[in-house]
């Protein structure tokens, strides 16, 4: 890991682990509206005027699914270019702590040792993976919606 030569140097390297950090935080943000978003969309679709026959129930069910895919799809791409811009902003953070003194280069490291001492259950579960469930259960309400609506018209 190259060490920061000069005030230059670390004054660069800092500005790039700010600009990937807030690259980080923006396709976190983005993920947060675009499930909003999506989740606003379908709880729509479900307040659908519904009577026992109806003969959009199919189509809404399809839909549901089709933005559930969609919202999927966005959210694995957010989380995509999440990991990215930390991945690079952490080789940064590297070589900045490469001037330090052995006891600064270490705070980050102990600290988030200490946090999954006592968050054990929570630091387990991975954000990505409770933001897909998400998308799994409108998935799931899109597809009951359909299955009932193909079996209400089959028994009519």
């Amino acid at each position: 890991m190259p060490v920061p030569q000069t005030s230059e140097d670390r004054d660069y390297l800092v500005m790039m682990y700010e600009e990937h950090a807030e690259h980080a935080r923006q396709h976190e943000i983005l993920r947060a509206a675009v499930a909003g978003f999506f989740v606003a969309l379908i709880a729509g679709l479900l307040a659908a005027p519904w009577s026992e026959h109806h003969p959009q129930r199919e189509l809404i069910g399809a839909t549901i699914c089709a933005l559930s895919l969609l919202g999927m799809l966005l959210n694995a791409k957010h989380y995509e270019r999440y990991l990215l811009h930390n991945s690079v902003l952490t080789g940064f953070r590297k070589s900045i702590e490469q001037g330090l003194t052995d006891g600064l280069s270490k705070i980050n490291k102990n600290w988030r040792d200490q946090h999954r001492k006592h968050h054990k259950f929570l630091d387990d579960i991975s954000l990505h993976r409770l933001w897909l469930l998400v998308y799994i259960a409108t998935f799931i309400v899109g597809a009951l919606l359909m299955t009932v609506g193909w079996l209400q018209r089959s028994s009519s």
